[in-house]
């Protein structure tokens, strides 16, 4: 078992590094070394771009990656006892409807003549080269992330089926307790930053996306109740109530942003 769990601590911190650096790390580099308007938002005054991009999406594809590697190999071998739903069944349409989703979102910031200029997106309907690499970023993530964690919700509930215990370790709580931080806290920071613009077309847009995923998150938690069981459901409070008091702590930290 310690073999399986080295190899998921590091598959996970691999996706964390390829998420920061293709997400926060590639923008960051396009601000620096570009020329860009002044008088327009650039990357440096989006919370979610920024704490976001570089903390909490790193985050929250470790815990995602790291968890689907822990519980692969036992996972496959039941699916195959047992005839159990394949992950990849159930996580390659979520994914391609997410993605959608984020394809979506970013047609609406595209295609709107009343959102705020900003360094990604100057003028209706033209992407600077960061706003095409934002947009196509965004919506890869959203792919990403959804398959990631339909396919982590079916490993768990096999190998729960299968008599395994991942939710009695003090691992699985606290990897659980840092994707619904990271997860919780992004959508915040998604929210603050719409909020000064609330009354344009774009804004809204995030914004009920942003109050969709909440809903998502609802039943993305209903669901994982279900994988876990009534029996193992009773450890799940203590990671929910710490991953949330984080993110009202750093939403509440980022509320006077840029520092």
């Amino acid at each position: 078992m310690s073999g399986y769990f080295s190899t998921a601590v590091r598959r996970g911190l691999v996706a964390a590094a390829v998420t920061a650096v293709s997400g926060y790390g590639v923008l960051q580099t396009m601000w620096n070394l570009g020329t860009w308007n002044g008088g327009m938002a650039g990357h440096p005054d989006s919370r979610a771009g920024t704490v976001g991009d570089a903390v909490l999406l790193p985050t929250l594809a470790a815990v995602l990656v790291a968890g689907n590697s822990a519980m692969a190999a036992h996972a496959r071998s039941h699916e195959r006892e047992g005839g159990e739903i394949s992950p990849l069944r159930l996580s390659l349409p979520i994914a391609v409807v997410a993605g959608s989703i984020g394809l979506a979102v970013q047609y609406a910031w595209w295609v709107d003549p009343h959102a705020t200029p900003q360094w990604g997106r100057p003028t209706p309907r033209h992407f600077s080269v960061a706003g095409w690499w934002h947009a196509a970023f965004f919506v890869a993530a959203c792919a990403a992330f959804a398959g990631q964690y339909a396919s982590l919700l079916v490993r768990l509930r096999i190998a729960i089926r299968a008599g395994d215990e991942p939710f009695v370790t003090r691992a699985s709580r606290r990897a659980c307790s840092a994707g619904i931080w990271a997860f919780t806290s992004f959508v915040a920071l998604v929210l603050q930053d719409s909020a000064p613009t609330v009354g344009r077309g774009s804004a809204i847009a995030t914004i009920a996306t942003a109050a969709a995923t909440l809903a998502a998150t609802g039943a993305a938690g209903t669901a994982l109740v279900w994988a876990a069981g009534p029996a193992r459901s009773q450890h799940l409070p203590r990671p929910l109530t710490v991953g949330l008091v984080g993110a009202v702590g750093l939403a509440a930290a980022c509320h006077r942003w840029p520092p």
